[in-house]
C-alpha cells in the first residue's frame, strides 16, 4: 500500500484511501517523515503538500463482516471533505484476506461520484512488495491518464523519486539539463500534479533516475512511454561520479542532437 501512496502521494488533485486498519496509514507517515528530514539535513526546504491519506479503519468485526460498508463511508467522506479530482484506493492484507471487492465498490463510486477512482487490489503484502504498488499505480496512470500529443522540443521529464524534486541528485540533475538548455517539465511518478498527467507526453526526452534493486521495472516504464507516445529515454546511466556523470551528459547531447555542447559542458 505505501508504494500506492507513493506514486500519487504529492499529485495535486489526488487523494488516497487505505482500505486497511488504521495502523497501516502510520508506515506511509513514517516513510514520508524520513524523507523530510533527510531533506531538511541537506539544508533544503520542501515546496510540496502531500495529498490527503485516509484509512477505512477497519474493525476486529469487520474482519468477520466484511468491510465494504467501511469503504463506502470513507469514499463519501473523501469527496465531502477533500473534493478530489481522482481517487486510488489500495487493498491492505486484512482487506484481502477477508475478500472485500474493493474494485467493485470502486467502480461502483466513479459512476455515483463522476471522478476516476481507481483500485490498486494488491492487498498489501500478499499482493506483493512496496515496489509492486509503485509500479502499478504508474503504469496505470500512462494506461489510463497519458494522452498522445506533440512533443515540445527541450521538455524533460524526470522518471523516479530520488527524494523528489527537492532532494539533492534532482536539484543536481536539473542544474546540468539546464546547462543543455533543456527544462524539466516535472517528476513522474508522485510528483505530477493530476491535471498535467494527460499532457506529460508532450515531453521531448524521458530521463530515468533509478531507484535502488528495481532499475529493471523503472526502465520497463520508461520503455512503455517510448512505446505509446515516442518519447526517447535515457536509462541504464546516472550522474553519478565523473565518468558516469561525462558519458550522462553526452547521451543527452547525443538524443537532443547537440553533442557539442555537451562536450564543451563537459570541458
Amino acid at each position: 500500500m505505501s508504494g500506492v501512496w507513493r506514486a500519487v502521494a504529492c499529485c495535486r488533485g489526488c487523494a488516497v484511501i487505505f482500505h486497511s486498519p488504521m495502523g497501516c496509514v502510520h508506515v506511509a507517515e513514517t516513510m514520508d517523515l524520513g524523507s523530510h528530514y533527510r531533506i531538511l539535513a541537506d539544508g533544503r526546504q520542501e515546496n510540496m503538500e502531500c495529498v490527503p491519506l485516509v484509512s477505512s479503519n477497519i474493525r476486529e468485526k469487520d474482519s468477520i463482516f466484511g468491510g465494504t460498508g467501511r469503504l463506502r463511508q470513507s469514499i463519501s467522506y473523501v469527496m465531502e471533505t477533500y473534493h478530489p479530482e481522482c481517487l486510488f484506493i489500495a487493498t491492505s492484507c486484512v482487506a484481502g484476506v477477508i475478500g472485500d471487492d474493493a474494485e467493485s465498490e470502486s467502480a461502483d463510486a466513479e459512476m455515483r461520484y463522476g471522478i476516476p477512482i481507481i483500485c490498486i487490489p494488491y492487498a498489501g503484502f500478499l499482493g506483493g512488495e512496496y515496489s509492486e504498488g509503485y509500479y502499478k499505480t504508474a503504469e496505470t496512470i500512462i494506461e489510463r491518464f497519458f494522452r498522445p500529443c506533440e512533443h515540445v522540443p527541450n521538455r524533460i521529464l524526470l522518471l523516479g523519486d530520488q527524494m523528489g524534486p527537492e532532494g539533492q541528485y534532482v536539484t543536481e540533475v536539473k542544474r546540468l539539463l539546464s546547462l543543455l538548455g533543456l527544462e524539466v517539465q516535472g517528476q513522474f511518478p508522485g510528483y505530477l500534479p493530476f491535471p498535467e498527467w494527460a499532457n506529460a507526453p508532450a515531453a521531448e526526452l524521458a530521463i530515468v533516475l533509478g531507484t535502488t534493486g528495481q532499475s529493471d521495472r523503472m526502465n520497463g516504464m520508461a520503455d512503455l512511454l517510448e512505446k505509446k507516445f515516442g518519447i526517447h529515454a535515457v536509462k541504464d546511466m546516472y550522474p553519478i561520479g565523473w565518468e558516469n556523470t561525462c558519458k550522462w551528459i553526452l547521451e543527452i547531447g547525443r538524443l537532443h542532437k547537440n553533442v557539442e555542447k555537451a562536450k564543451v559542458i563537459i570541458e
